[in-house]
């Protein structure tokens, strides 16, 4: 590959890292497990692809084409994207890109024919809150969120539905304690970035499972 190639690579895998809220340790690591080494600069251009194309499986939108939908400004559509990526770690939602919510908004907002929002940069407050609370409401439904935390504590709500559904086996230590001072002293020690890697984390182990127990039955 060109330096061209290499520079649009490594562009990718960080918007994608930033939208999946991972930090730096959390990329470094993929880094080392696929291309030996924590530097990206020490990466082959294969590695390279190959880190990009993980982090697309992770749940990372793919690098946006002309004709995509640019992420909405302010806090609702903030919060819309954080609890659609989340719906997409925990098994509800199967394509978490921006497109993908696009149409669902539009759909929660009463459609076209209706004046339903077919941007999320065009919803009224009233729409975004709405279309908050139906999001919140399904992953409640679907994906084992405690519903009082779902609305007090979000990213917390989704850490510990993920915990309910991957075996402790497979949860590091680490991630453990992690995941029972969540439980036990949710207003201490708490920090975003980490969290959010958790999530990330928690979220290939369940995708995993479920990927392999479909090839299974596929197989029987």
């Amino acid at each position: 590959m060109n330096s061209d190639t290499r520079k649009r690579l490594t562009a990718a895998i960080h918007t994608r890292a930033r939208a999946l809220r991972m930090d730096p340790e959390a990329r470094r690591d993929i880094y080392e497990r696929i291309g030996g080494s924590r530097d990206a600069r020490d990466l082959t251009d294969d590695a390279l692809a190959l880190v990009a194309d993980e982090l697309r499986r992770l749940g990372a939108p793919a690098t946006r084409k002309r004709g995509d939908r640019k992420p909405a400004p302010g806090a609702q559509a903030s919060k819309l994207r954080a609890l659609w990526i989340s719906g997409h770690q925990l098994g509800v939602i199967a394509d978490p890109s921006q497109r993908a919510l696009a149409h669902w908004v539009e759909r929660v907002t009463g459609g076209r024919d209706k004046g339903g929002a077919s941007d999320l940069r065009f919803l009224t407050p009233g729409q975004a809150a709405r279309a908050i609370d139906a999001l919140r409401d399904w992953l409640v439904r679907d994906g084992g969120m405690d519903a009082r935390l779902a609305h007090s504590d979000p990213r917390a709500a989704v850490i510990l539905a993920l915990a309910a559904r991957v075996p402790l086996a497979l949860i590091s230590s680490a991630d453990r304690e992690r995941i029972i001072n969540i439980r036990r002293r949710p207003d201490v020690g708490r920090s975003a970035p980490l969290e959010d890697a958790l999530i990330v984390r928690l979220g290939a182990i369940l995708r995993a499972r479920r990927e392999a127990a479909e090839l299974e039955r596929a197989a029987g």
